[in-house]
């Protein structure tokens, strides 16, 4: 019995011996497991990464292509239905609403701001209210005349938005340099003014393009074509890609 003991202590001490060896041996076997998920995962950290900066790139191309600077400066599509609507230089066309009506409208509050004795003019009360009130006034007058006479002359339509321009300029002084109600009065009237244009602008366009022969197909129709193209194109490589 004793000898039988003796004899299975000396297996075990060189059974453990050898495993001792081995794992000498071999020291990288265990942490195999462990070697390769962490290479999977950078593997996958890698993939999402060139991922973003593809999407990234893709979305750049889109925004500084041709097309979407066209589309960028003239708000309408490049149709010859819209062309009372656009200035054309060279190969860009410019909203007309929006470069006859902004630069005036951004002119007169910074001429408020820079020169003092516009600043006191207009603040100035010759009559009942400031003179920033009558000109506010008068160009909303003028604003819905030329409105209306613009429905038969294109010189009075365009008229029309370069005094639309200045009297939103003039609300803007409005906001800024009087009691409160009043400001609530003119922030109303401005903005409400501004949702009310491009909505409307946006029901017209609508309108149009129903009317023509493509029947507001944007896919077939050559002045919407090349936008729907880009955007179309963009929609196709990431339904693919979830794929």
């Amino acid at each position: 019995m004793y000898t039988l003991a003796k004899i299975q202590n000396k297996d075990t001490t060189e059974t453990q011996k050898d495993h001792k060896n081995f794992e000498n041996e071999n020291p990288s076997l265990p942490e195999l497991g462990v070697t390769s998920e962490v290479n999977n995962c950078q593997s996958e950290k890698s993939k999402l990464k060139s991922k973003e900066k593809g999407t990234f790139a893709r979305i750049l191309s889109v925004i500084f292509s041709w097309t979407a600077i066209q589309l960028f400066f003239s708000h309408h599509p490049f149709c010859e239905t819209f062309d009372n609507h656009v200035f054309k230089i060279g190969k860009l066309r410019f909203c007309k609403g929006c470069f006859l009506s902004y630069p005036i409208a951004y002119t007169i509050p910074i001429i408020y701001f820079i020169w003092k004795a516009a600043r006191s003019f207009l603040l100035f009360t010759p009559l009942w209210i400031s003179n920033l009130w009558w000109f506010t006034i008068y160009t909303a007058i003028f604003t819905f005349i030329t409105r209306y006479l613009g429905r038969r002359s294109m010189f009075a339509n365009d008229l029309s938005k370069f005094i639309r321009g200045a009297l939103a300029g003039f609300l803007f002084i409005i906001i800024i340099s009087e009691i409160w109600y009043l400001k609530i009065i003119a922030a109303v009237a401005l903005f409400g003014g501004m949702l009310y244009l491009s909505l409307k602008r946006g029901k017209e366009m609508q309108h149009t393009c129903n009317q023509c022969e493509y029947g507001g197909d944007f896919n077939n129709c050559p002045g919407w074509r090349d936008i729907s193209e880009i955007f179309s194109t963009e929609k196709s490589e990431s339904s693919l890609k979830k794929e």
